[in-house]
């Protein structure tokens, strides 16, 4: 039987970023069946790596075929409209926060294609093969479809903010399950975890506006990094979603949910150079992004598979 792997998450584009991300996790997952169902932020934006995607809709390798299906913001919202879910007026509402597509995503997936099980998988995630050759724990769990979350050791609140929301919506403090998985109260990353989609969903299943309201969409009103009351409303309300995930499958998982972190050689929130040197994976989140070394990174593996004229200038964002 073969193992397979679903991937899902909302992108910027399709470029050179999104093409580096599809290849990697064909060579990295070779043994794996894989399917990618992708949002694309900017659907209007084409260049030469575009074309480049359209290629990898392939078999990677005989009998393991790998599928990519791209999905607009206009299809996700004719889908919700069309089923009686959420009325097109609502979109409108909440585009202040964008990560909610995410969830949108998820949701669809679980309803519509019966999806129950699929990994988080952010354009700006690096397997780190000077670090690790081979990611044997994430293979297991992804077989087994176990869900799991990568820890934000230095981060702890990166994962927090829904609690309040959450609890008042069960009508129980949910904080008592979350800790007693996460003993030690430290982040997860929503860029790259093994989400069990019913865990997640089953509790709003027919009231997906009850899930939207737990949400705040109105960013605060962030004036300076120095200002640390505006800085921590601003985390708290970019984590959500993040957030959301991660108490869910705290506190819902049918199956006891499993830690990647450092003693298994995952550091998601070190600094970058020390990430590079010591992390099977690397998170080139945010400003991370503008670090010489994520092109670099890309570049490099790009020649390594084909693209052999490739030069610096050919990364942009």
């Amino acid at each position: 039987m073969n193992r397979k792997l679903i991937v899902s998450r909302m992108w910027t584009k399709r470029g050179i970023q999104q093409y580096f991300s599809l290849l990697q996790l064909s060579k990295e997952f070779w043994d794996f069946e894989i399917e990618a169902h992708i949002l694309i932020d900017d659907w209007t934006h084409e260049d030469d790596w575009t074309f480049e995607i359209e290629k990898l809709n392939n078999p990677h390798r005989e009998g393991f075929p790998m599928t990519v299906v791209f999905y607009t913001k206009e299809e996700l919202k004719n889908w919700y409209h069309s089923n009686n879910i959420l009325d097109k007026s609502v979109f409108e509402n909440i585009k202040g926060f964008l990560h909610i597509y995410h969830l949108l995503l998820y949701y669809y997936l679980y309803v519509e294609e019966g999806i129950d099980y699929l990994v988080s998988y952010d354009d700006d995630i690096v397997f780190n093969k000077k670090v690790s050759p081979e990611l044997n724990e994430i293979d297991g769990l992804i077989a087994n479809k176990t869900p799991f979350v990568i820890d934000e050791e230095y981060f702890p609140m990166s994962d927090k903010s829904m609690f309040v929301g959450l609890s008042n919506y069960f009508n129980r403090d949910l904080t008592l399950d979350y800790y007693r998985n996460n003993v030690r109260g430290v982040g997860a990353n929503a860029g790259f975890m093994g989400i069990e989609t019913s865990s997640i969903f089953s509790s709003f299943k027919g009231n997906f506006m009850g899930l939207l309201s737990l949400f705040n969409f109105k960013s605060p009103n962030l004036k300076s990094i120095d200002e640390p009351f505006h800085y921590t409303d601003k985390v708290l309300f970019d984590t959500q979603e993040q957030s959301f995930m991660s108490i869910m499958l705290h506190c819902f998982s049918t199956k006891e949910l499993f830690r990647l972190g450092g003693a298994l050689g995952y550091f998601f929130d070190t600094p970058i150079q020390e990430a590079v040197n010591k992390s099977k994976l690397i998170h080139f989140t945010g400003d991370r992004k503008y670090d010489p070394l994520f092109p670099k990174i890309v570049i490099d593996f790009l020649k390594k598979h084909g693209h052999n004229n490739i030069t610096p200038d050919w990364f942009y964002y």
